[in-house]
């Protein structure tokens, strides 16, 4: 369903991660697409204090969220070594996957909280694999 929606709607981030990204190592491609995941976080969470969950679930902001979740995902699941961040990784993925129309406002807090968590694990465990 997400991604006919993309396919349909011509919202893909894909096409526009591989340009960005391309020849880059996998380091700097999951690098790249967390500082974009921060922005699409902060509309979503943005989002969902001004409008039903189960209209922004429908929207374009949802359905890119998804994507970048689904490419991040793959280039993390990868990457070797990182347990902190993966495991952090996954407890975001995991509450970007479950989002659904009838998902309480509180989602976007948690949705938010989490990839903060996330983020700050991948940092720390880059800075510290220097």
């Amino acid at each position: 369903m997400e991604s006919q929606r993309r396919s349909e709607n011509g919202n893909s981030v894909r096409p526009f991660f591989v340009a960005e990204t391309q020849g880059q190592d996998r380091m700097a491609r999951l690098t790249w697409l967390f500082e974009r995941l921060q922005s699409y976080v902060n509309r979503w969470t943005g989002f969902a204090t001004r409008m039903p969950i189960s209209e922004l679930v429908q929207s374009v902001f949802h359905t890119v969220l998804v994507e970048a979740v689904e490419i991040a995902d793959n280039e993390q699941s990868a990457l070797p070594g990182f347990p902190r961040f993966r495991q952090g990784w996954l407890t975001f993925a995991a509450i970007v996957r479950k989002i659904n129309e009838h998902s309480p406002k509180e989602t976007a807090e948690v949705l938010g909280s989490a990839f903060e968590d996330a983020q700050r694990q991948f940092k720390d465990e880059l800075s510290g694999s220097c």
